[in-house]
């Protein structure tokens, strides 16, 4: 009893909470609080790899982004090599600061699939033929 009142324990959080829980943790990219990453593994996973790789080919490419793309890049690996050299655990926090980084990947990444599916699609144009 605490202060006059009889408090009951917590009950423990099982079935439908706990799978709302991590599909939450797949969905916002959340990594596991006191396990393996590998236990749940999440879109971070495919999204970072894929994104850095991106950006490692638009860097060499010719195109006029190509600084912006070579900062991404380093800047990604830059972070990510030293996160997972010097601290073991609290690497989810030093996301918080790349995360942007890798939404703009997502989104050109994203544009220029579209445009490439896009002209893809496109039906050939039709020439008017003179005799």
């Amino acid at each position: 009893m605490t202060g006059g009142r009889a408090t009951a324990p917590m009950p423990p959080v099982t079935g439908a909470a706990t799978q709302g829980g991590r599909r939450a943790q797949w969905l916002f990219l959340s990594g596991v609080v006191g396990g393996s990453a590998l236990d749940t593994p999440n879109l971070l996973m495919l999204i970072w790899p894929a994104c850095v790789l991106f950006a490692l080919v638009r860097a060499s490419s010719r195109s006029p982004e190509r600084p912006a793309f070579a900062f991404i890049a380093i800047t990604l690996l830059w972070v990510f090599l030293l996160t997972n050299l010097l601290v073991l655990d609290e690497n989810d926090r030093v996301r918080w600061e790349t995360d942007p980084l890798l939404a703009v990947l997502v989104a050109t990444g994203l544009s220029a699939a579209l445009r490439m599916y896009a002209r893809t699609r496109r039906p050939p144009a039709v020439t008017a033929r003179t005799a």
